[in-house]
């Protein structure tokens, strides 16, 4: 990688991240009424997630009108909840009052309550088709089993119930939610498989571009995750790039967080952006030199290889977890690398249990095995909440995020004056001390959603 490019592209990163700042920081407001608003015409940016006292909700406000039938047009994203257990599917549109004394500006993160008018809710017939179509498939995942088949519709769709907020709360205070949240990490599985599968009955060539033509498909059905957003962007320009040409990871991240908020400002105020980017930057930029660290101190390279990319990981996201939520748990660095084979097996097993025909047999067969993983995942969960999470102060969360810019910068420069060594080291590092346990001859996928491996960065 040419200092150029790292220069170049460090310039857009910021000049993008200012507009994207500028954009993404809007408060829901509205003029032209002479009294407060009594009903909010609002749209919902993504699926409603079910909580412990209600269901949460993220909107887009449209319109406003007051007591009288006067209306005014109204902008802004609001963050709500309902008492009730309605949840919104993406895109629909509906009406709801304000349970709080509306104001004229509603501050920007804080949350709403609000009273959803059920007989307003509007839906497309795209709409309507995606509904039926989640409701089908986490029908077919719960026959697996109550539990299991709600993280796996988790897992699979991106689908959330009550019944698994209590998993999901821990996964959170052990530092470990992303493993739940659909990501890069479920995309790659699940077009490894499928990958795998078409190329049982056509050539590489088509079975290289057909699972792109199914990815905009899976990228409507499970909604407009950031994070998945990401992963499919990346995936879409491995995949169209001319054979043979090489792009470091750190470049296509920087691409592809350019184009996306070119297209979306507004995707910089979600924390599902943020900590994507974060934690993948931090893939990038310290795990090869942990990987390397970790090599040189003797662990095998499975351990090596798992402890670095979650290392690297922690790093990027850190400054982003302690200013959202000011604190952070170390102890996700190690619970992950005994979390994250759990979710690959549970999601794997799934997707293939999803395909194959209903034999009793193997439902019941299905049934043990995904109770076993899902008992798994919750004691080893459990086990790990004992250790309790590190709070920081706000100036300290500002600190640790200087500390981590820095490294950032140091590494990148040392990228650009030293290239070849970065590459080259890794490779025979992993050559000299188990071939077998990390294979050179890796996927594209793999490269695309896991750039921890040396010769990526």
């Amino acid at each position: 990688m040419r200092c150029r490019e790292l220069i170049l592209a460090s310039i857009a990163f910021a000049l993008i991240s200012l507009v994207g700042a500028y954009s993404a920081n809007m408060q829901a407001f509205w003029l032209g009424l002479d009294s407060p608003p009594a009903v909010l015409e609002l749209r919902s940016a993504r699926d409603s997630l079910p909580s412990r006292s209600g269901t949460v909700h993220f909107l887009v406000l449209e319109g406003v009108r007051d007591g009288r039938g006067s209306r005014s047009d109204a902008r802004g994203r609001i963050l709500a909840y309902s008492r009730d257990h309605t949840e919104l599917p993406w895109g629909a549109r509906f009406e709801a009052r304000l349970k709080s004394e509306p104001e004229l500006l509603i501050e920007a993160g804080e949350f709403q309550e609000i009273e959803i008018l059920a007989d307003t809710i509007r839906m497309s017939p795209f709409q309507r088709r995606r509904a039926s179509m989640r409701e089908e498939l986490t029908r077919r995942i719960v026959r697996l089993g109550p539990e299991a088949g709600e993280l796996l519709s988790a897992l699979l769709i991106g689908r959330r119930s009550r019944l698994l907020i209590y998993l999901s709360s821990r996964f959170r205070s052990i530092g470990c939610a992303h493993l739940l949240a659909l990501s890069g990490m479920h995309l790659a599985v699940l077009l490894g498989l499928v990958g795998g599968f078409l190329r049982l009955f056509f050539p590489r060539p088509v079975a290289r571009v057909l699972p792109l033509l199914l990815l905009p498909g899976y990228l409507l059905l499970v909604g407009p995750a950031a994070s998945l957003l990401r992963a499919g962007v990346m995936y879409g320009i491995l995949r169209l790039r001319p054979q043979g040409r090489v792009t470091p990871a750190l470049v296509s991240l920087l691409q592809v967080y350019v184009l996306l908020l070119v297209l979306n400002p507004a995707l910089l105020a979600d924390y599902g952006f943020i900590f994507s980017f974060a934690a993948l930057g931090g893939l990038c930029v310290f795990s090869p030199p942990l990987l390397r660290l970790y090599l040189g101190a003797g662990l095998p390279p499975w351990i090596a290889a798992g402890l670095s990319a979650s290392c690297g990981a922690y790093i990027g996201a850190l400054p982003a977890a302690l200013l959202i939520f000011g604190e952070t748990n170390p102890i996700g660095m190690i619970a992950a690398l005994f979390l994250t084979p759990l979710i690959w097996c549970t999601l794997s097993l799934g997707a293939i249990a999803l395909l194959l025909p209903g034999m009793p047999i193997l439902a019941a067969g299905s049934r043990i095995l995904f109770f076993l993983l899902y008992r798994s995942l919750d004691s080893v969960s459990r086990w790990f909440t004992l250790f309790a999470p590190l709070s920081l102060s706000e100036a300290w969360a500002y600190a640790v995020l200087g500390g981590t810019a820095l490294l950032f910068l140091l590494r990148i420069l040392y990228a650009s004056r030293q290239p070849g060594r970065l590459s080259d080291a890794g490779k025979s590092e992993f050559k000299s001390r188990g071939p077998s346990a990390v294979r050179e001859s890796r996927t594209d996928s793999q490269e695309a959603f896991r750039p921890e491996f040396p010769n990526r960065c």
